[in-house]
């Protein structure tokens, strides 16, 4: 964890701009061509969800604002942060929320979710949750193309929140919308735009190796 200085930091006068506003949040959506992820997992006999899970959580950790939270009045950044995320649990028409605290590959990464979703019997594990998150969720019932989310209202609430709704075919690919939603204290457009890079980098890497 790394306190930033805000004398030196260049988004010092946006992050004074935006405090001051009664509500710093919002919310972009957008297209993700997930043609690969999709045949990957299947090849790999893996969660499609999982490993969308899994890709999200590494283009997060590869935009140094998205790591970035907003502690007794101070800014700081993580190293790492990791994904708290919810599971249908099976032959059940509920759900739960299980959370990482390490990051390994997208195949281990996907076993140990799957362990997790099958043993954990809370609805979450208090005990596992920090402001050192990422909230992922996913609709794989419907489409959407705009999303809003439940919160506590603090204006200190810098944890990323991002969705995707049902993938659906368009010109032989396979898309999704995904909703991200941030802080802009400390997130702009630039760095929701890094973040889709990052992501559209790491399906490519994963899935043509």
């Amino acid at each position: 964890m790394k306190k930033i200085d805000l004398q030196k930091w260049e988004r010092t006068q946006a992050y004074q701009f935006f405090s001051q506003v009664d509500c710093p949040f919002y919310s972009v959506t957008t297209t993700i061509d997930v043609t690969a992820v999709k045949q990957f997992a299947k090849d790999n006999n893996l969660s499609f969800y999982y490993t969308m899970v899994w890709l999200v959580s590494k283009a997060v950790n590869c935009v140094e604002e998205f790591n970035m939270r907003i502690v007794n009045n101070e800014v700081i950044k993580y190293q790492q942060t990791y994904p708290s995320f919810t599971v249908l649990l099976p032959n059940q028409n509920q759900f739960s929320i299980i959370t990482f605290n390490t990051l390994p590959d997208c195949k281990e990464f996907c076993a140990q979710a799957q362990h997790k979703a099958q043993t954990q019997t809370a609805f979450i594990d208090t005990a596992t949750q920090s402001d050192q998150l990422i909230y992922i969720s996913c609709t794989p019932w419907f489409d959407f193309t705009s999303l809003t989310n439940e919160r506590n209202f603090d204006k200190d609430d810098c944890i990323p929140r991002i969705a995707w709704g049902k993938y659906y075919e368009q010109d032989g690919k396979l898309l999704v919308h995904m909703s991200i939603e941030v802080n802009h204290r400390l997130v702009d457009g630039l760095h929701i735009g890094k973040f889709v890079q990052a992501l559209d980098n790491n399906i490519s890497k994963l899935c043509n190796k």
